[in-house]
């Protein structure tokens, strides 16, 4: 016998109310996975950062081996104001497989300003715009193309004058020590300065327990460049600071109200990095150093008195000469 068809009225669907619970169940999942997803997307950008580190590190180590010294901080053989110079960015690219690029801004025939002025500039600044991935974090989105903050543009420099360009970006400085970073020639208490020629056997404190390089991000602290600075004698924005970077300004520091000086980060170092930033140690070791690091401001401090054992492990840590010796956290 033929089952009756069911009745219409027998049919059922999802209520209003089981519906409205799914969606609800499905948004509390969604909000509990987003941050883990960005977690680890974090995690993964921070990594890539940290090899970039690590693999200038080894190109300095290389250079280090070739040259018997590290690359000066900034070549300082044009001494007309505002003349832009290469920077140790610019000496290290043949160890960081960019042997052609060096070759067309012909970095070892001539500074970067007399070579902006010369017939052959053009090569020049299309070289020095060149986004380079090694120099770059991607957790930084204030990169603007890979180009370098509208605050660091080299605009007031001779070369640039004659010739407009914008440098790539760098979101790695070396170290220079204390505050007092702007003579050239001058033996600062960290690795990279004026004409710097420092050898591995000046890091007295020890490979290990001295930084080298370290992060400075684009949107908060104007970031830095790869090829050179504009000013060897300037302390503005667009001077010596697109290269290195001091220990006087606290990690991720946004200001120094004690000097008046609106800076802060954009002289020192920094990251978009939650908690803190990743710096590369003389020996070639790359490690995360926690905003909460001990630092410790005293008036008047200068690259003279680096050796002050009132100084905090941060500024010990960015100093290759005090005697201070700490392990980087």
């Amino acid at each position: 016998m033929p089952r009756p068809a069911t009745s219409p009225a027998l049919r059922r669907g999802f209520t209003l109310v089981e519906l409205l619970v799914v969606i609800a169940i499905i948004g509390t999942l969604v909000g509990l996975l987003l941050p883990a997803v960005q977690s680890a997307r974090e995690a993964a950008r921070r990594s890539q950062c940290s090899n970039n580190l690590k693999q200038l590190a080894l190109g300095i180590h290389n250079h280090e081996s070739s040259q018997r010294t590290l690359p000066s901080g900034w070549v300082y053989t044009d001494t007309r104001a505002n003349a832009e110079s290469w920077s140790w960015g610019a000496l290290l690219l043949p160890a960081v497989e960019q042997a052609p690029l060096h070759a067309q801004l012909r970095v070892a025939q001539g500074n970067l300003a007399a070579h902006l002025l010369s017939s052959q500039w053009q090569p020049v600044t299309t070289g020095v715009q060149t986004v380079i991935g090694t120099f770059l974090c991607p957790s930084d989105t204030g990169l603007q193309g890979g180009l370098v903050h509208n605050d660091r543009r080299f605009n007031g420099g001779i070369g640039y004058t004659a010739r407009p360009y914008t440098p790539g970006a760098s979101n790695y400085v070396g170290v220079a020590g204390h505050y007092v970073v702007t003579d050239a020639d001058r033996a600062n208490s960290g690795l990279f300065y004026g004409n710097s020629r420092v050898r591995m056997a000046q890091i007295i404190d020890g490979t290990s327990k001295t930084a080298m390089l370290g992060e400075r991000d684009t949107r908060n602290c104007r970031g830095g460049a790869w090829a050179g600075i504009r000013n060897p004698q300037g302390t503005a924005a667009r001077g010596i600071w697109t290269a290195v970077g001091h220990s006087r300004a606290k990690l991720n520091e946004s200001a120094l109200p004690w000097d008046n000086d609106p800076l802060g980060c954009g002289q020192g170092f920094s990251s978009l990095h939650p908690g803190g930033a990743s710096f590369a140690a003389a020996d070639g070791s790359v490690r995360f150093i926690t905003d909460d690091i001990d630092h410790r401001h005293i008036t008047g401090i200068t690259s003279q008195n680096h050796t002050d054992p009132r100084n905090g492990v941060y500024q010990r840590l960015l100093s290759r000469d005090d005697g201070l010796t700490v392990d980087i956290p």
